[in-house]
């Protein structure tokens, strides 16, 4: 079986390297099954990373991984972003499903379920009337901006379509409560499925629409010379950075795995480059 898992990363620095890659890659073995960072492409079999950078998108996709030196933490950890976005395959000899980015101008968004809605899934009819309403429910500028009409590729631009609206006129970047009322609105329209995944970001918060599977958001070692954009005014926003790493239902979870790491339940929340370790809830 091939698991598609979710990673987000969010600190306070100015550019990169943000955390050790020695350190990201023991705590994706340690905390998510079936990950192996030995390099061997048949385990880790595809990626996508995500960041903004300024007003730019900066996306690095890898649908087939045959480099057997080829590493997912190195491209996460490759741009100077302070949110970065990733999902990747790890294990499972099936083919790995089609996935990645999708980006509109500086947002970015990535899902990680293989559908719309589990329940109904396996009914045709009301699967092709969702995906309608999504659909319908875009303007031209984004229908045309679809690269291959994937149900992942519907949900994500969804959210950005969304997000983008609200922000065009005054061409200020979204809240963190705006990422959260976009997610929610997409989780009701779904149906509140049992299991979806989505990551959206304008490269100062990420937004986090998470059902089904495991969350959990974990604090890195601080990084050595690095220079924080603001000073912690309390011990809370002291920890420099969070990473949240989401795994699907029947994901095999290593023993041990929740040491060190918060467990979040089904919600939205988001997190944001300023203050990386406050989960942002309603």
């Amino acid at each position: 079986m091939n698991y598609l898992s979710l990673a987000a990363l969010v600190h306070i620095y100015r550019d990169g390297p943000q955390v050790p890659g020695d350190w990201l890659r023991s705590t994706l073995s340690g905390h998510l099954g079936g990950y192996h960072d030995d390099g061997a492409a048949a385990q880790t079999r595809a990626w996508a990373v995500g960041g903004v950078l300024g007003t730019e998108s900066l996306v690095q996709m890898r649908p087939v991984v045959r480099d057997p030196q080829g590493r997912f933490t190195d491209d996460f950890l490759r741009a100077p972003c302070q949110c970065t976005i990733g999902g990747f395959i790890a294990s499972g000899p099936a083919r790995p499903p089609r996935f990645g980015v999708t980006r509109f101008q500086r947002w970015i968004a990535l899902v990680g379920n293989p559908g719309l809605n589990p329940a109904i899934d396996d009914d045709p009819t009301r699967h092709g009337a969702l995906r309608e309403e999504l659909h319908a429910g875009l303007s031209p500028v984004f229908r045309r901006s679809l690269r291959d009409g994937s149900d992942r590729e519907l949900l994500a631009m969804t959210v950005i379509a969304k997000l983008h609206a609200a922000t065009s006129a005054s061409k200020t970047y979204a809240p963190p409560a705006l990422l959260r009322e976009a997610l929610r609105s997409l989780d009701e329209t779904l149906g509140r499925p049992v299991a979806v995944h989505v990551m959206v970001s304008d490269g100062r918060s990420v937004g986090i629409l998470h059902r089904g599977g495991q969350a959990r958001v974990i604090t890195p070692p601080p990084a050595d010379g690095r220079r924080p954009l603001v000073g912690p005014s309390s011990a809370e926003d002291a920890a420099h950075a969070a990473l949240v790493l989401l795994s699907p239902p029947g994901t095999a979870t290593p023993a041990g795995a929740d040491s060190g790491a918060a467990t979040i339940g089904d919600e939205v929340f988001t997190l944001c480059a300023r203050h990386p370790v406050r989960i942002g809830r309603d």
